[in-house]
């Protein structure tokens, strides 16, 4: 068919809109693949060691694709409207509502995911690895390494908790080899140092030092684990240490029970005041008498 036949009938209409789309979604995909290095880039991503970060790439695919379906339902739209014959129209529409039902199915599982509030405390347990005991002599330092975040930013290490068994160790948090944070725990007790508490912000080297700083014969005996967090885009990480205690639920159950009283005497009647008295002023005329010194 030549090109004047089509647009005599009306199909040079159908074909640039096709051509439209083809032309929006290879726009769209390429902007996609550059938000999305770009978006890697600024959170550190690297190849050697391996770290590709999935939180951002998540969300600019859950917005493109967003974009996309919009797109799509303008660009078919016109696609129906611009078709000639009423069997067009109506396998057009068919096809478009079959392909409506999966991104339906597909949007309801990750609102499913993403609105249902998942616990990550217990998902966080979950995955922890179990606490690990050592035995250091006098004198002696175990280097523990960290892998925090994970390569595909997922998971990070919130803290290192350790529990001594007998004698005391100086625990040390290191990230790129400079000092973060040091304590030290003390025979039958504990101790817990902050490694990552509100998610990774950066790619780094992240060890644990634990040295045992005493002279006598006795190895130090003890006992550390690192709680994991889960990727902060997608769970809470708060744990349950950051939960409300019973002293912040009362002060807020008395703060509501304040307010709801205040706006109950604001919102009462005020008491009708009395009308006011209205007093006659007696007036004199001026007296006709001479006035005398």
């Amino acid at each position: 068919m030549s090109g004047y036949q089509q647009r005599i009938q009306g199909v040079d209409r159908l074909l640039r809109i096709r051509r439209m789309r083809r032309v929006v979604y290879a726009a769209l995909l390429v902007l996609t693949v550059l938000l999305m290095y770009a978006r890697i880039l600024d959170e550190g991503a690297s190849l050697k060691p391996i770290f590709i970060p999935l939180d951002g790439i998540l969300e600019i695919g859950l917005i493109m694709g967003l974009v996309g379906t919009i797109f799509g339902v303008y660009l078919r739209n016109l696609e129906i409207q611009r078709a000639q014959r009423d069997s067009q129209r109506y396998l057009m529409s068919r096809f478009s509502m079959s392909r409506a039902a999966t991104t339906a199915a597909v949007a309801l599982v990750l609102g499913a995911l993403l609105i249902v509030p998942v616990p990550a405390s217990g998902l966080a347990s979950a995955i922890t690895d179990p606490a690990r005991t050592a035995s250091l002599a006098p004198g002696t330092t175990q280097i523990v390494n960290l892998t925090t975040p994970d390569a595909f930013g997922v998971s990070f290490v919130r803290s290192v908790v350790v529990e001594s068994s007998s004698g005391s160790v100086t625990v040390t948090v290191m990230a790129n080899s400079v000092p973060q944070a040091n304590g030290t725990v003390g025979p039958a007790g504990s101790l817990q140092l902050s490694v990552e508490p509100n998610g990774w912000t950066s790619l780094a080297s992240w060890s644990v030092s634990l040295t045992n700083p005493s002279s006598s014969s006795a190895n130090a005996v003890v006992t550390y684990s690192f709680p994991i967090g889960l990727m902060s885009s997608f769970f809470s990480t708060r744990s349950a240490s950051y939960a409300p205690t019973a002293l912040l639920t009362a002060r807020a159950i008395a703060a509501l029970t304040e307010a709801v009283s205040t706006r109950a005497f604001s919102d009462s009647p005020t008491p009708a005041a009395a009308a006011p008295t209205m007093i006659p002023r007696i007036v004199r005329a001026p007296s006709k008498a001479p006035m005398t010194k």
